[in-house]
């Protein structure tokens, strides 16, 4: 792995965990945390509640990684051209599709 793939994944991955995690916690609160509480109020042992919480996960992660590939890809290459750090690469001679 080069130094330019290790700076541009540096760039992209604190961004795209921390909007997986937004988006996910804003997906599950909105849809499933009714339904966990009313399962709750009617004496639904915590495990139960626990398992049907993981079990939701997968559709919803399914749901949100676009979203966060394409946010954290934007603020990365936003940042590296904000910092002129793209400007250097190219002046470098590596190609903009590398």
């Amino acid at each position: 792995m080069m130094r330019l793939d290790r700076l541009v994944l540096s760039e992209i991955v604190g961004p795209f965990l921390f909007s997986i995690l937004l988006f996910t916690g804003l997906f599950m609160s909105a849809d499933n945390l009714l339904k966990i509480l009313d399962y709750a109020s009617k004496g639904v042992p915590a495990g139960v509640l626990l398992q049907f919480f993981l079990l939701a996960l997968p559709p919803v992660l399914a749901l949100v990684s676009p979203i966060a590939i394409l946010l954290a890809t934007l603020l990365g290459f936003g940042r590296l051209s904000g910092d002129s750090e793209l400007t250097a690469v190219s002046a470098a001679g590596v190609p903009f599709e590398r």
